[in-house]
């Protein structure tokens, strides 16, 4: 937990240096939130990695400040076809699970789209966020 709580900090002290830099919301929006790792996650995908809903709930709000589109997030796939919903799922994270799930109604993601795209989801193999969950363990 403590290791959470210090990239939490670390995530905060580097959003004060884009705030101090003054950043325009497109420079947030096209260049700092979508860059990817060399996993092809972006910081949606390591949020929901995290397990720390503080770190997920900054990001939402920075992502909300700097004008993305919510659905654009939820539904973004990683170099392995990962949604955040999948990599909460396949490390069983209960809470982050839930806080995704709440985004996904808050901001009125469409049923279809949320059966379709979020939950029945499938990874570069195939999986969805069901299976990945099932394999956990085994």
């Amino acid at each position: 937990m403590a290791v959470e709580e210090e990239n939490a900090k670390l995530l905060r002290k580097i959003w004060v240096c884009c705030k101090e830099a003054q950043l325009k919301p497109n420079e947030l929006k096209n260049k700092i939130l979508p860059a990817k790792d060399n996993h092809g996650h972006n910081f949606w995908h390591i949020a929901a990695e995290s397990n720390t809903i503080e770190i997920l709930e900054a990001n939402w709000n920075w992502a909300k400040e700097a004008e993305l589109n919510p659905k654009e997030l939820l539904l973004a796939r990683s170099g392995k076809g990962y949604t955040a919903w999948q990599i909460a799922a396949r490390r069983i994270y209960f809470e982050i699970l839930q806080k995704l799930r709440a985004r996904a109604k808050e901001d009125q993601l469409n049923p279809n789209e949320l059966k379709n795209k979020m939950l029945l989801a499938k990874d570069s193999n195939g999986n969805t966020a069901f299976q990945l969950a099932a394999k956990v363990g085994n």
